[in-house]
Parts: C-alpha cells; sequence; structure tokens
C-alpha cells in the first residue's frame, strides 16, 4: 500500500498529468503509467485491506489515479489532440524519431484508441466510463470489451 501511495505522489501530478508525460511528451507513456497503476488499485480495493478508494486516493502533493484517468479522457474522446514527442527529453525518443521509428516521430499525434485500454480499467471503479468507451467507439454491446465483463464479475 505504502508503495501505491508512493508511486501516485511520485509520478503523477495534481492537475492529472504524469512525469513522464511530461519528460517524453507523450500521452503514450502516461498510458504507460496510467494502466499498471489501475492493475495495482484493483487488486488493493478487491484485497480490502487500502481503506479508501485507491483509485480516487489523493496523494499530500494532490495527485490521484482517478485525476490522471480524468485528464486523459478528453485525449480519448477527441475533444483534445496532442502532438507527441515533440519536446521529449529523451535522447531515445529522439534517435526513435531519427531513425523513422513508425509512430515515434516528433509530431505524431496521439490515436484516442491508445487509451481504450485506460478507459476499460478505469470502469471497475467509475461506471461512468462504460457509457463514454461505448460513446466513442460506436458501440451498443452491453460490454464491448472482454475487460468491462471483468470488471463487473469482479465488482
Amino acid at each position: 500500500m505504502d508503495i501505491y501511495k508512493k508511486q501516485i505522489a511520485k509520478n503523477l501530478n495534481a492537475d492529472g498529468s504524469s512525469y513522464d508525460f511530461h519528460e517524453r511528451d507523450a500521452l503514450h507513456y502516461h498510458i504507460y503509467d496510467v494502466d499498471p497503476l489501475m492493475v495495482a488499485a484493483t487488486i488493493l480495493k478487491r484485497d480490502g485491506k487500502f481503506g479508501d478508494n485507491p483509485y480516487s486516493y489523493k496523494s499530500t502533493e494532490g495527485s490521484s489515479l482517478k485525476g490522471s484517468v480524468d485528464w486523459l479522457v478528453p485525449f480519448f474522446t477527441g475533444e483534445k489532440t496532442h502532438a507527441e514527442w515533440v519536446n521529449s527529453k529523451s535522447s531515445f525518443d529522439k534517435k526513435r524519431a531519427a531513425n523513422g521509428e513508425k509512430g515515434y516521430i516528433a509530431g505524431t499525434l496521439f490515436k484516442p484508441t491508445e487509451a481504450r485500454t485506460s478507459i476499460a480499467l478505469a470502469d471497475f471503479f467509475d461506471n461512468k466510463m462504460l457509457a463514454l468507451y461505448k460513446a466513442n467507439i460506436n458501440s451498443k454491446s452491453k460490454y464491448p470489451t472482454w475487460q468491462f465483463v471483468l470488471n463487473e464479475v469482479k465488482r
């Protein structure tokens, strides 16, 4: 539990963005931060020993997993766009771009579909995510992916 709290405080910002987003200038890496934390939060919630909901837990700095998912939502819906890697501080990202590696060229627009897993994982904690997901993929299916079925079973 302490490690989870430390990670929330260290890697997520009060505005919802993540450390890696600012270092790499890529929502791609924000998702890499958020998704494993949601898996951990699900385990902690189901374990019942965390106390408060780990998804909405706020660090003393004001950061939370929920805040970081909420920050991602407008990029998933297309309300906001982001040109990836433009201001990355990572030499690795610059080498990828120089090599012409597909998807890692500075200025490549973030694809909202890349946030689908994040939104599906967040549904375990926030049942508004299912409607949001379905609306953005144009689905009428009760459970558009297996993750939504698993969320229902785990609750």
